[in-house]
Order: C-alpha cells, then sequence, then structure tokens
C-alpha cells in the first residue's frame, strides 16, 4: 500500500531521513520526460537489468529520497530517485543514485520496496561523475516542480520612488521596492548600470558609481525573481544633470588669468 511522506527514524547507530511523494500529474514532468526515462526507466542502460518489469507495467511513480547519517553526523548515504508501482500502488522498484561522494556516484537498482536494513534487493553501479551529476541535477529539478510546482509568473515592475529631477550631484542613488529577495536591474539610458538585491521588505537601492555626465539621463529597472521570471520595465524616469559650477578655487583661477593676460596686453600696447 502505498505510504507517500516525510520520514526520520534511527536504527543502531544511523538516522535516516528521507521522503516519497507520489507524482499525481505527470504533465508536471513533461519536459523532463526523456531525461527521466533515459535514466531512471527499469530498462535504462544505466542500469543491470535487475529490474525485471517494464514501463508498460508502471502506473504511478514517486520522487523518494534517503539520507542516512551516523552518529559522528557523518553521511553514509544519499540517494535519490524514483519508486515505480503498478495499478494496484504495489511497488515495483525503483531506479536512482546514490550521491554521498558525489566524485563517485552509484547507479541504484531495487527490487520491491527499499528497507535500510535490507541490502540483498540492492544493486549498485558506479557510474561517472558528470553522469552523476547530470541525475542529481534532474531530480532535484523535477522534485521541486512535483512539491513545489513551476513558477513561470513574472514578479510584479518594480518601483522606483525618484521622481524626474533635476541635481547636481553625478552620483545619485536610485532607490525603490520590487519583490522580497530579486534582484533589480537598473539601466540608465537603456545600459545596465548594475544590480541590488531587495531586502526583506522588498527594498533596494543603487549607487551609481560612475560619474554622470551633465544633461538628462532615463532611468528604468526590472526585477528578477528566484525562479528567473523577469518583470516588464518601470516607466522613464528621468533625472537631469546639471552643468557644472565653477567653484570658488577656480573662479580665482579665471579671476587671475584675466588680470594677467589684461597686463600683458597694456605692456604691450603702451610702452
Amino acid at each position: 500500500e502505498y505510504m507517500g511522506g516525510f520520514f526520520t527514524y534511527t536504527q543502531g547507530d544511523l538516522t535516516y531521513t528521507g521522503y516519497e511523494v507520489l507524482v499525481d500529474d505527470m504533465s508536471i514532468l513533461a519536459e523532463y520526460d526523456a531525461d527521466l526515462t533515459k535514466y531512471f526507466d527499469p530498462e535504462s542502460t544505466y542500469g543491470t537489468g535487475k529490474l525485471t518489469y517494464t514501463a508498460r507495467d508502471i502506473e504511478y511513480v514517486a520522487i523518494v529520497g534517503a539520507k542516512a547519517v551516523d552518529k559522528n553526523g557523518t553521511t553514509v548515504q544519499d540517494m535519490l530517485g524514483f519508486s515505480h508501482y503498478d495499478k494496484n500502488m504495489d511497488v515495483l522498484g525503483s531506479a536512482g543514485i546514490d550521491v554521498t561522494n558525489s566524485s563517485a556516484p552509484y547507479y541504484i537498482e531495487v527490487v520491491g520496496e527499499y528497507d535500510p536494513a535490507v541490502t540483498t534487493n540492492i544493486t549498485s553501479t558506479a557510474i561517472d561523475a558528470s553522469v552523476g551529476q547530470a541525475m542529481q541535477t534532474l531530480l532535484q529539478t523535477a522534485g521541486e516542480a512535483v512539491l513545489y510546482g513551476d513558477d513561470t509568473n513574472p514578479p510584479d515592475v518594480p518601483v522606483i520612488f525618484n521622481s524626474s529631477i533635476v541635481i547636481n550631484n553625478p552620483f545619485p542613488t536610485i532607490s525603490g521596492t520590487a519583490e522580497v529577495s530579486s534582484t533589480v536591474e537598473i539601466f540608465k539610458d537603456g545600459i545596465l548600470m548594475g544590480k541590488s538585491i531587495t531586502n526583506q521588505n522588498g527594498g533596494w537601492s543603487f549607487t551609481i558609481s560612475e560619474s554622470l555626465e551633465s544633461g538628462t539621463h532615463s532611468f528604468t529597472a526590472t526585477a528578477t525573481d528566484s525562479a528567473g521570471n523577469v518583470s516588464g520595465s518601470t516607466e522613464i524616469t528621468n533625472i537631469t544633470l546639471l552643468e557644472k559650477s565653477l567653484e570658488v578655487g577656480d573662479k580665482l583661477t579665471l579671476v587671475k588669468r584675466f588680470i594677467w593676460h589684461w597686463y600683458q596686453y597694456v605692456i604691450s600696447n603702451f610702452k
């Protein structure tokens, strides 16, 4: 009988934690289907043929994971994979990987039900680290899709607090709000100037590091959430930098130059 969920228990010196989540809507995994079949089908070429059933016998699948840690906190087993069930919800077996040592992973085949206390129904086959990494990434991505759903909704358009203004500071700070934990990209005249990550309240700020040239500049911003979805762009905020005014020292220098040139003119023309 299917008994999905999360578990934690201790057996001897080992503590086991894990999960088994039924995939009740296979369409969620449609985009991963080709790779899932390639790696975790009972007839996968990465296996040894110990799984005697075929894909036609599988009616349901569940994403599974099991980790075993000893009393010193050392991980001695870290398995991810898929359990296969028939139409009566009787377990047929499982296919997955053991990534306890990511540089030396194993392909795992379990005939029937997985039981940490039983090893006679488990076959482990060494595989290349690159293949193991690909399998692990696929399982984690597929697992997140099942557990949390695919987030394809873009975040709201961020807000820029700065109104269109005239300034004399060539290094202004742009600030506003956006979705919490999103990354805000700030553009000047259509060119990316930099990024800012929002805080726990959604606030963000960015100080221009390259001196603005005098004149009017158009600023916009977009937000990218943790799933990689990008928002629309904000409306344009125009910031105009005034021509640099002369400092007192600069004005005195100009006066001195005028006097010197006037003196040269006088002595040259009125000797």
